[in-house]
């Protein structure tokens, strides 16, 4: 409870604070008619965002694989999407960064071979942070990294109805040192059942 209430006071100060003067964003829907990129711009925190270009979406040529469609066979939908999320790889990015690194795009295809061969099945992607930063950095660095894993995906031909985005920032942190090591393990994006 103590989180959500920290949660909604980060919302309403970064709303406050002048964050709002971008158009937010509705994540359920499709971004197909959104801009291609991010423009770089210094935050009230001194961090400074990315910028997400179309051509950094699929780089370079990736062969797909195909993945079996998962049986859906006596199990509600929602054990079925756990079943499939169980299966899916997260992604990491690097510091104060929301770009899909060339190294984990073998990883989307994965991932998104998986999506397509379960098309009924319907996921969110959660955008993480490590603890450095303010909270309401961290919830809108959060939320530029599931937005870009996204982006990718559908890029990918994952059906933009499957999915949808959310920010955790940096309250869900897989690992809790104060160091490079850990700190690397809670940038990523996480899909997970809806």
């Amino acid at each position: 409870m103590k989180r959500y209430l920290m949660l909604a006071a980060a919302v309403v100060l970064a709303v406050t604070a002048g964050c709002s003067s971008k158009k937010p964003m509705d994540t359920t829907t499709s971004m197909a008619d959104e801009s291609a990129g991010v423009t770089g711009v210094v935050s009230g925190s001194g961090m400074v965002t990315d910028e997400i270009e179309d051509e950094t979406l699929l780089g370079a040529a990736i062969t797909p694989v195909e993945e079996p469609e998962v049986s859906m066979a006596g199990h509600s939908a929602s054990s079925a999407a756990a079943a499939v999320a169980a299966r899916l790889q997260d992604i990491h990015f690097d510091f104060d960064r929301s770009v899909v690194r060339d190294g984990d795009k073998p990883k989307l295809l994965a991932n998104a071979n998986l999506l397509k061969a379960n098309p009924g099945l319907s996921f969110s992607i959660e955008g993480h942070c490590d603890d450095r930063g303010t909270t309401a950095y961290n919830l809108s660095l959060g939320e530029r990294r599931a937005v870009a894993t996204r982006r990718y995906l559908v890029a990918l031909g994952v059906s933009p109805s499957q999915l949808t985005t959310v920010s955790y920032g940096e309250e869900r942190g897989v690992c809790n040192d104060e160091n490079e090591a850990c700190w690397s393990q809670n940038r990523r994006s996480h899909i997970a059942a809806r």
